[in-house]
């Protein structure tokens, strides 16, 4: 994070790797800098702040959504998997027949005022598990592995 200016602006930052050096987030000047003091070799990816209106982690084992989880609506922490927005989960399909970068993974979503958005892809064992159905999840990824 050394190359990097420190923002104008709150801005949103990530580590670029899947090390989860530290957690992704919205930062002003002061927490860039605690961050960069903290982690001055880690890569990472800094983008515009963002407004959504909720948040959905989708569970992708082998090309397909075996599960989903509406984590945030609002701003308010949720977790249900039955509140699951349609138009989300479509979307989420539609980017994994485009570009699918691994056999298991997760696939986070925004809804935006500009629509669906994909927020970040992640590591299975880096990401929390809300009301995921974790049966689903191991079952598919054994079909998976013993197909």
């Amino acid at each position: 994070m050394n190359e990097l200016p420190p923002p104008i602006h709150r801005v949103f930052i990530r580590p670029v790797g899947d090390t989860k050096a530290f957690n992704a987030g919205v930062v002003d000047a002061a927490g860039f800098e605690t961050l960069r003091g903290r982690y001055p070799d880690e890569i990472a990816i800094l983008a515009p702040v963002r407004t959504f209106h909720s948040e959905t982690r989708c569970w992708v084992v082998d090309g397909r959504i075996v599960t989903a989880s509406l984590y945030r609506r609002g701003g308010q922490i949720l977790y249900s998997c039955r509140d699951v927005p349609p138009d989300v989960l479509d979307f989420a399909a539609r980017c994994i027949a485009a570009w699918n970068p691994s056999p298991a993974y997760v696939l986070d979503v925004a809804e935006t005022s500009d629509g669906p958005r994909i927020i970040e892809t992640n590591c299975l064992s880096a990401a929390g598990h809300y009301d995921a159905d974790l049966q689903r999840i191991v079952a598919t990824i054994e079909d998976l592995l013993s197909g």
